[in-house]
């Protein structure tokens, strides 16, 4: 990436489990339901469509010097979760962000993970540079991962270095599809260029 992209300080982040919600909904469509297979076709999806995602989108940032912090939100809360099954799927922060989960059934942690993550991201938008700062909120920016546990059961650290590796070969992948469709593409128009045939 050539750092074409409106260079603002970011938060960005996915759930651990995003594709959850997507693979239950197409095996309650399809009438088949496996379990694990379900959880095994979630991860790889989550992995390729999300987190590799995000992360490559972080490190373009961060390699262009932009204040950058990134999360990866793993709770699981039953008065949250529409079926057992689901793990911390796409979309299932966002009652904990706006505090719009049911309190009559809420635990301690998930009032404390509420109240910590409406204060950072206030905090954040109301100062995207330093907002975030060490001592309020111990998050440190992308390039310098690696802090302590906070009371809230939050614990920001690095991204195990497995799904690196595995995004840079799911990037490395996906470049050499995206230059097969493109010289496609390029032989295509040459194609009917040559027969005079109209795109």
């Amino acid at each position: 990436m050539t750092g074409d992209f409106l260079q603002v300080p970011v938060l960005i982040g996915s759930t651990q489990n995003e594709a959850d919600i997507i693979v239950v909904a197409a095996q309650m469509a399809a009438g088949i339901v496996v379990e694990k297979l379900g959880y095994i076709l979630s991860d790889m999806l989550t992995l390729v469509a999300f987190t590799c995602s995000v992360r490559t989108t972080a490190s373009h940032r961060v390699n262009a010097g932009v204040p950058t912090w990134r999360y990866k939100y793993q709770a699981v809360f039953p008065n949250i979760s529409l079926r057992p099954d689901l793990r911390a799927f796409h979309g299932s922060q966002l009652p904990i962000v706006f505090g719009t989960y049911s309190g009559a059934n809420s635990t301690q942690t998930q009032q404390s993970l509420s109240r910590f993550v409406q204060r950072a991201w206030v905090a954040f938008t109301r100062d995207p540079e330093f907002g975030l700062n060490l001592l309020q909120f111990g998050w440190p920016r992308l390039a310098e991962m690696g802090g302590p546990h906070k009371p809230t059961g939050i614990k920001l650290a690095r991204e195990p270095p497995a799904v690196g590796a595995m995004c840079k070969l799911i990037e490395g992948a996906m470049v050499g599809i995206g230059d097969v469709l493109n010289d496609g593409l390029e032989v295509n128009a040459e194609i009917k260029a040559k027969f005079g045939v109209a795109s």
